[in-house]
């Protein structure tokens, strides 16, 4: 968020760069699992749990940062 709001980016602008981060992140990982042969279910949901908490992580911590900084 620190450097979405030095370059002067709204919360909408810095969310549509964390969704980018997200889809690009997600699509990487796919890649990583095809690759390497996996095809079980319990995997790929795994897997898919793992970065939906880890992207959810993110995304509250924007929103918690660009909050804190409207309060100064």
């Amino acid at each position: 968020e620190r450097l979405g709001r030095e370059a002067g980016l709204t919360l909408t602008e810095t969310l549509n760069v964390f969704l980018y981060f997200r889809n690009f992140l997600y699509d990487s990982v796919v890649d990583v699992y095809q690759a390497s042969g996996q095809s079980a279910a319990r995997e790929w949901a795994h897997m898919h749990r793992r970065i939906a908490l880890f992207t959810d992580a993110v995304l509250l911590a924007l929103v918690a940062a660009h909050e804190a900084q409207g309060q100064k």
